[in-house]
């Protein structure tokens, strides 16, 4: 009698074939990596969720993969990935699933990115990152002495956490509540130096060296007065001289650390400008540290694209006014689009070289920037293709005409792939901030 088993793996060896990773469709079933360049690894055979896993595999160097089709890819397969309640004019929060970001398992046992896992697991990493600076910011306050022992754990835990789970960290921290600036600040340049420096290839330890500049080297902030950081008038001379110091405050307070001198350097010059037009020194590009200059792309396009009390280096020309008074004059966030359009201006004096690598790194549209779509409603950017930067992959939550959370849908903006799934094709009309219509970043959360 024949063996069922054998019969059963005969009709899936039919059903298996290798395609290149760039054919690859949702739903479709990875079984194993036919031809690679790196050493990823498939652990067990596993649905493709999301174009993330696509992306992922990509840029690990895999070449080929050995499938099996399902009926379920595609349209089919999106439909699952629906939230399982409408939202109406209640507002109830809209719910980011981690089965919206999917990760193939590999050698370095990456987790299942199709569960809960990855959400969770980054708010929490990200909430002890904003309880640690809470903590200095209460120490500093009262002037008693920083406990700065946590820090390490605290950067291994951003790097461990972008390497399994980049789309989750990035979008949770661009959404994060801004109640607390300096913190929010912190919070998100640390885990986007994380993952810009590893887009750049820089080793495990580079990626953390940068990820601790990132977290600390605003630290010196909090012994600039209360009052002038949130002074909502024009800084005087002295009080913008005041501001300035708080390179040397961070400094000081770091010392204890022993930080290595290309750190140092990257705190010390991240205002320098590669045109001479920056502070400390004024030093022009043949003296700046190449950290020091990602650094000032990374905390600039943070600084724009939040709202600040305070702009002591603002990188907007107003002719009107002196260069001094501009450097004084509130701003209200820009959308992440508009503050990367600001950085790839050759005249603000940022490395521009770097600031393409940026943009390649993050995208046209980063993962948690809000977007108006060409059918009026708004959708959170929950992954960005490669191949195709102005169609990311969407998150669908808001009716801007009835003013109303609708059923959070996933949609692919890539119009091959909307074709291909016979979806209605949607583009991008603009780019916005959820402020701009009522929304706050609870209620998206």
């Amino acid at each position: 009698m024949t063996n069922p088993s054998i019969i059963q793996d005969a009709a899936l060896a039919k059903k298996l074939k290798t395609i290149p990773v760039n054919k690859i469709e949702l739903g479709m079933i990875v079984h194993a990596i036919a031809e690679q360049t790196g050493s990823l690894g498939v652990k067990n055979k596993g649905r493709v969720g999301h174009l993330g896993i696509i992306q992922q595999l990509s840029d690990n160097g895999v070449i080929s993969v050995v499938v099996e089709p399902s009926p379920s890819s595609s349209k089919g397969f999106l439909d699952k990935l629906k939230a399982p309640r409408a939202f109406g004019r209640s507002r109830d929060k809209m719910r980011l699933k981690s089965s919206d970001i999917g990760v193939v398992s590999s050698e370095k046992k990456v987790p299942n990115q199709d569960s809960e896992v990855a959400f969770t697991e980054a708010t929490k990493v990200l909430d002890k990152c904003h309880a640690l600076q809470k903590e200095f910011s209460r120490s500093i306050t009262k002037e008693l002495s920083v406990d700065f022992s946590p820090v390490e754990d605290i950067v291994s835990g951003i790097y461990d956490s972008m390497i399994k789970h980049p789309s989750a960290m990035l979008c949770l921290s661009m959404l994060m509540s801004e109640d607390d600036y300096l913190a929010a600040h912190s919070v998100h340049c640390a885990t986007l130096l994380c993952h810009f420096a590893n887009y750049l290839h820089f080793s495990r330890a580079d990626c953390e060296r940068l990820t601790k500049v990132g977290y600390l080297f605003d630290i010196g902030m909090l012994k600039v007065p209360e009052t002038i950081r949130s002074k909502k008038g024009r800084l005087t001379h002295e009080e913008l001289c005041e501001v300035q110091k708080h390179l040397q405050y961070s400094l000081e307070l770091l010392a204890k650390l022993d930080l290595d001198n290309e750190s140092i350097l990257a705190i010390e010059q991240h205002h320098e400008r590669l045109d001479g037009s920056g502070y400390p020194h004024a030093y022009t590009s043949d003296k700046i540290h190449k950290f020091s200059r990602i650094l000032a792309i990374v905390d600039a396009f943070d600084a724009m694209t939040a709202t600040r009390l305070i702009k002591h280096n603002s990188t907007h020309k107003d002719e009107s006014v002196t260069a001094p008074e501009r450097a004084q004059k509130r701003q209200a966030a820009l959308t992440p689009t508009a503050a990367l359009k600001v950085l790839s201006q050759p005249q603000y004096g940022y490395d521009q070289k770097l600031v393409l690598d940026f943009i390649r790194c993050i995208g046209i549209y980063p993962v948690g920037s809000m977007l108006v779509l060409s059918n009026n409603h708004l959708a959170l950017v929950m992954q960005t293709n490669k191949d195709a930067p102005l169609a990311p992959v969407v998150k669908v939550f808001y009716s801007i005409c009835g003013s109303h959370f609708i059923t959070p849908k996933i949609v692919n903006l890539n119009s091959e792939l909307n074709q291909a799934n016979k979806e209605k094709s949607l583009t991008v009309v603009k780019p916005v901030l959820a402020s701009q219509y009522g929304l706050n970043v609870d209620e998206i959360l």
